[in-house]
C-alpha cells in the first residue's frame, strides 16, 4: 500500500471509528423535523476540539446545512489548535464529502491568511489539511482545485503519492521537497510555484493517455 492509499484507509478509519460511538444517535433523529442550523456545534468544536464536540457536528453535518459560518470555524479550529489528528482526518473526510469546493476555498483563505500574519503553525497546519483531503480526492474528478498562492509545505510521507492531483491549480505555491509518486498531474498548474529543495514525481502522469514518467521540478516546470 502506497502512502496516498495508506493516508486515505487510515482517515476512513479513524472516522469510522469515531462515527461508531455516535451511530446510537441515528434513530433518534427524525428527517421530517426542521434540524437546527450547524453553526452553534460548528461553533463550540471551534472553541473545544474533542471527539465529544466533533460527534455533535459530525451528526448535524449528514443532515446537511454546512454553511460559510460553520466552515470557517472548523477550519479555523485546526488552523489554530492542535486538533487531535484522528479528529483532523475525520474532518477531512467530512469537508471532502459534504463540501468539498467550498471547505476548500475557505482552506486557502485561512492559509493565505495565516502567510500574511506570519503564524508558522497555522499554516503549517492548513497545509497539512489541504493534502489530507488531494489524499481523499476521487480518481475520476477533473474539476478545477484551487491552491495558488497557498503554502503548502508538508514533510508527510503520504503527500503527493497515489494523489489524483488533475486539474490542481499549484500556480505560486510553495512546496516541500521531496519525491512524489504514482500521481495524476494532467492539466495541474505550477506556474511561479516553488519548492524548497529538489522536488521529483516517479511514476506520474501529465497528460490524458500518457505514459508514466519521472520528472524533476525546476522553476515552475516538471523535466524530464
Amino acid at each position: 500500500m502506497t502512502g496516498g492509499r495508506a493516508a486515505v484507509s487510515i482517515a476512513l478509519v479513524w472516522s469510522v471509528a469515531l462515527t461508531a460511538g455516535c451511530a446510537r444517535y441515528t434513530q433518534r433523529i427524525d428527517l421530517s423535523v426542521p434540524q437546527p442550523p450547524l453553526a452553534p456545534y460548528a461553533v463550540a468544536f471551534e472553541r473545544n476540539p474533542s471527539v465529544v464536540t466533533w460527534e455533535a457536528l459530525h451528526r448535524h453535518m449528514r443532515l446537511g446545512g454546512l454553511d460559510d459560518r460553520s466552515r470557517d470555524a472548523i477550519v479555523g479550529a485546526i488552523a489554530n489548535t492542535d486538533v487531535e489528528p484522528r479528529i483532523v482526518a475525520a474532518l477531512a473526510v467530512d469537508l471532502a464529502t459534504y463540501g468539498w469546493d467550498e471547505s476548500f476555498a475557505t482552506l486557502r483563505l485561512h492559509n493565505l491568511r495565516a502567510q500574511r500574519a506570519g503564524s508558522g503553525r497555522a499554516v503549517a497546519r492548513t497545509a497539512h489539511f489541504a493534502w489530507s483531503m488531494l489524499a481523499l480526492r476521487a480518481a475520476y474528478l477533473i474539476q478545477p482545485v484551487d491552491v495558488s498562492d497557498m503554502d503548502l509545505r508538508d514533510t508527510s510521507q503520504f503527500v503527493g503519492q497515489s494523489m489524483n492531483l488533475r486539474s490542481v491549480n499549484f500556480a505560486g505555491s510553495r512546496l516541500s521537497r521531496g519525491v512524489w509518486r504514482d500521481s495524476n498531474l494532467t492539466w495541474a498548474s505550477f506556474v511561479r510555484a516553488r519548492a524548497d529543495g529538489a522536488l521529483t514525481c516517479d511514476g506520474c502522469v501529465w497528460r490524458p493517455g500518457g505514459q508514466s514518467q519521472r520528472k524533476t521540478f525546476v522553476r515552475g516546470r516538471w523535466i524530464s
